[in-house]
């Protein structure tokens, strides 16, 4: 099936501007793309991956060539860790983790993490927990953890930003928002899932993006107020369960 892909990118690649790619298996994904020099389309702007990632590091080296080959020219990236309609990804959790964010040293050359999209418009991610079957320190398990690289390193004329699946914590989207409040963003567009809707969180929206035309948050617990210690582990909110309008 791979070599039969290939043929058709060799005929189609000068023309193509948008490939998708859905699988729940992420070897014919690493299969298909292996040859990255083959499949090479000069005038693509719109990649699409939904797959599984059950692949360790060096399984990632051709996605990785790919990204690269076309950082200079992609202006929309999807990439979400399981195909539509699948429900059970918890297996992929730490695999997919550290290819976005090389959490060690085989993964480093191959990350997301590592790449720079000069002219990307639009990114959407799916979002994992960084779950380590072998690790058993709850500290793997952290809502504050790290889980996202630099949104504005890793696309600095970015506009339109989709971060779906994890809710995150209120610790979390501050280090996003963070992130790209020190850079000159460009951010229109913002949507993501938030564990809690708390005052908060519309603060420093308003105040470091300033730039921004829509928000679209999900939400699973809204809160009158956040209570968050020194050591910014959130203690719990003043609010009622369930979801409020």
């Amino acid at each position: 099936m791979n070599n039969a892909l290939r043929k058709l990118f060799a005929v189609y690649r000068s023309r193509l501007t948008s490939i998708s790619l859905s699988s729940p298996q992420f070897q014919d994904v690493a299969g298909l793309l292996e040859s990255s020099a083959q499949l090479f389309c000069p005038n693509l702007t719109t990649f699409e991956l939904h797959t599984i990632f059950t692949a360790h590091p060096p399984g990632y080296l051709g996605l990785s060539s790919f990204l690269s080959d076309h950082a200079d020219t992609l202006q929309h990236l999807v990439i979400q860790p399981r195909p539509p309609f699948a429900t059970d990804i918890k297996a992929n959790d730490y695999l997919y983790c550290n290819w976005i964010l090389s959490k060690d040293s085989d993964a480093d050359s191959t990350s997301l993490r590592r790449k720079i999209f000069p002219r990307l418009i639009t990114l959407e991610l799916g979002l994992r927990n960084p779950w380590d079957p072998f690790d058993h320190n709850l500290h793997a398990l952290r809502h504050d953890s790290k889980i996202l690289p630099s949104v504005s390193m890793l696309a600095p004329t970015l506009t339109n930003l989709t971060l779906t699946i994890l809710p995150l914590s209120f610790i979390r989207i501050s280090d996003i928002v963070d992130d790209l409040a020190h850079s000159s963003s460009r951010l229109e567009t913002l949507r993501l899932r938030a564990e809690i809707l708390c005052p908060q969180l519309f603060d420093i929206l308003s105040s470091k993006l300033l730039g921004l035309r829509y928000l679209d948050v999900d939400y699973g617990l809204a809160a009158s107020e956040l209570r968050i210690t020194k050591s910014e582990k959130i203690q719990g909110p003043v609010s009622h369960p369930g979801l409020c309008n």
